[in-house]
């Protein structure tokens, strides 16, 4: 192909010699024509749009152990079971954060909470905001550049675009009906290259999922939390549900999870089935990559609370399945489970890894899954999480930090009213799952490697953030916002 415009200009050439033509005009009309036959041949070949898309689902406040597919004893996912058998489902996939900004921007940048530093506001009458360093580039940034087109439909609220989720999406969606405009857009531009990011607070408190998934798994409760009817006569936000909550009252814990378990059938159901009947009718699973996780899991007492303040494994753990499309990845077990402990910050490189884009990423703190579910590396990655929040005075401050590796976890409680007497926590996981038996006064020689270890990290982590000159940005949430985070009790 690349011979046929010098060829063609040879003979014109010839031509215009006997027309008595210069030779110096043909000489450079040559070159110019010559010069552009090879730009747009080159041009041609960068400029091949990418084969795979990538959507990244995420279900805000989704514990892992709550799936049928984790060993939950009641069905609530058969839609996400069946995807699952169809990918690689890692059994032990942590969050570093258990609130949901810090957590997905780590999803977003490959970088700890305490690096990328974008954190929620603490007080409910304060509206500033921790956005994103410029310098930092996110993973639609990033897939933008390599001629992907970038569309997010979110719940809003703390994944509101204020906060830096927005960079490099061509559109991002939030606000009501947000879930089936992402499948509808689907449907509209199933032709192009896509990255497509879902996320919904469907599983969030309040839970008060639509008949008949409220009554599915405790038909016989009769005591005083809000029932769906109740909309009708109360405005229902987080705080006044919470209002009829007892949180001594063992009948009350037991139909909080169930709600919540109606909640998880209820976005199976009515949204994670229809989502994938849409890709099904129109042939994308034999060329989308599909990433399903979650921010952060939820408490129903296992230790003293409600909710999601602290860091113990139900806080953490989360569920992390990729689909790899058929006949895309040989090398690969695609319908596998993976025993070995992975994170959160590991799925961005993971994307750019089985994308095969070219780039430093020395900027990342979590490395590409790929070797682990080639079945090449088997070990436990170490796991570091923390609980930061922002302050009134533009300022914020760590509540916990821990560490989860080898069978051990160590937790350091730091300026926490809760736990105030107890600053430092060890659990031999691999013994005591729940989290329940303190070994920190044994004074074991795991908890003194671990201590260390999470001293390391914290220089690592200061050394990293400063020789990168990230710095933190104050902005304030947008109004569209505002009635999504009141209705979560944020404000």
């Amino acid at each position: 192909m690349k011979n046929v415009i010098p060829m063609t200009f040879f003979n014109v050439f010839k031509k215009e010699i006997f027309k008595g033509v210069g030779v110096n005009r043909i000489l450079s009309l040559y070159l110019t024509i010559t010069v552009i036959g090879i730009l747009i041949f080159f041009s041609g070949c960068t400029s091949k749009k990418p084969g795979l898309n990538v959507i990244l689902i995420s279900i805000d406040t989704l514990r892992a152990d709550h799936l049928g597919c984790y060993g939950y004893h009641r069905n609530t996912s058969s839609n996400i079971d069946r995807f699952a058998n169809r990918g690689v489902l890692f059994e032990k996939a942590f969050s570093h954060s258990p609130k949901t900004t810090p957590s997905h921007m780590s999803m977003f940048t490959s970088l700890y909470p305490t690096v990328h530093r974008v954190y929620m506001p603490n007080s409910k009458r304060d509206h500033i905001i921790y956005s994103l360093d410029d310098k930092i580039k996110t993973l639609a940034e990033i897939l933008e550049e390599n001629g992907y087109t970038c569309v997010a439909f979110t719940g809003g609220g703390h994944v509101g675009e204020e906060y830096g989720f927005g960079r490099g999406f061509k559109k991002y969606i939030t606000g009501k009906s947000h879930w089936k405009k992402g499948i509808d857009w689907i449907s509209s531009n199933s032709q192009k290259n896509f990255f497509i990011f879902f996320h919904t607070y469907v599983v969030h408190d309040p839970y008060l999922p639509p008949d008949p998934y409220y009554s599915m798994f405790n038909p016989g409760y009769q005591g005083n939390i809000l029932r769906p009817e109740d909309k009708k006569s109360v405005h229902v936000d987080s705080k006044t549900y919470w209002e009829h909550v007892n949180p001594e009252n063992r009948e009350d814990i037991k139909q909080l999870m169930a709600l919540y378990d109606g909640e998880i059938l209820y976005m199976d159901e009515q949204m994670i089935k229809p989502l994938f009947a849409m890709l099904k009718k129109m042939d994308l699973f034999k060329n989308t990559i599909i990433i399903f996780t979650s921010d952060h899991g939820e408490e129903f007492k296992e230790h003293g609370r409600l909710r999601h303040d602290q860091v113990y494994d139900e806080h953490l753990h989360v569920p992390l399945i990729i689909y790899l499309p058929p006949h895309q990845f040989g090398s690969i077990n695609i319908k596998s489970r993976i025993p070995s402990q992975v994170r959160l910050v590991d799925i961005m490189p993971t994307v750019i890894d089985l994308l095969k884009i070219r780039m430093e990423t020395d900027d990342f703190q979590g490395t590409s899954l790929v070797p682990v579910m080639k079945g090449v590396e088997k070990k436990d990655r170490l796991l570091y999480a923390s609980r930061i929040v922002g302050s009134r005075k533009k300022k914020f401050y760590i509540r916990h930090h821990t560490l989860r590796y080898q069978g051990f976890k160590l937790i350091q409680n730091i300026r926490y009213q809760f736990r105030k007497n107890v600053p430092w926590e060890l659990y031999n996981i691999s013994d005591d799952s729940q989290e329940k038996q303190n070994l920190i006064l044994d004074k074991s020689e795991a908890g003194l490697l671990l201590k260390q270890r999470l001293s390391n990290i914290l220089k690592q982590n200061q050394k990293f953030l400063f020789s990168r000159g990230y710095r933190l940005h104050h902005s304030r949430f947008k109004n569209s916002n505002l009635e999504t985070l009141r209705a979560l009790g944020y404000l």
